[in-house]
């Protein structure tokens, strides 16, 4: 019997939503405003943007092994962005085909929920992005956030400088 109320307890845990919590929330300082950002003047956004970071601990998944590890980036007009989508098992690997078959399956793929979504703002030539995610939805997974800035070195590049 106390075996089954553990248990009872834990899977019930494991359904709940947990909160964002406090330190995440004063961070996230960017706020959606859902207005036009101006950003298609100052950077090509139609498409994505990818970089690399040399950290051996990430499986990649382009060489099939723990190695360096590409983020991908999209970034919308109303001051949204999507952080480090990748595709899932049963996806194209390739970014492109992937995209397609997402834009294919329509609003229920798991992209639009499955990955680090945030907001950006527009600083002089920086992006200051900053993204949350809890794609689980579980009580005990944890908040992640993140913020990196992008130096809009011209329209089809980007360096990351801060994160």
């Amino acid at each position: 019997m106390k075996y089954s109320i553990s248990f009872l307890i834990l899977i019930s845990w494991s359904c709940a939503h947990k909160p964002i919590s406090k330190e995440i929330k004063a961070e996230f300082t960017n706020r959606f405003e859902g207005k036009n950002t101006g950003i298609r003047e100052k950077l090509n956004i139609d498409g994505y943007y990818q970089y690399w970071k040399k950290e051996f601990s990430e499986f990649n998944p382009q060489t099939k092994q723990r190695d360096t590890f590409f983020y991908n980036l999209i970034f919308y007009e109303d001051g949204t962005y999507l952080y480090n989508f990748s595709s899932f098992h049963d996806y194209p690997q390739n970014p492109n085909e992937y995209l397609k078959q997402v834009a294919k399956n329509g609003k229920g793929d798991p992209f639009y929920i499955g990955f680090y979504w945030g907001i950006y703002k527009i600083v002089n030539d920086t992006i200051v992005a900053q993204c949350i995610n809890n794609s689980s939805g579980a009580y005990l997974a944890p908040w992640d956030a993140g913020e990196t800035w992008f130096k809009i070195i011209n329209r089809n590049t980007l360096q990351r400088v801060y994160d």
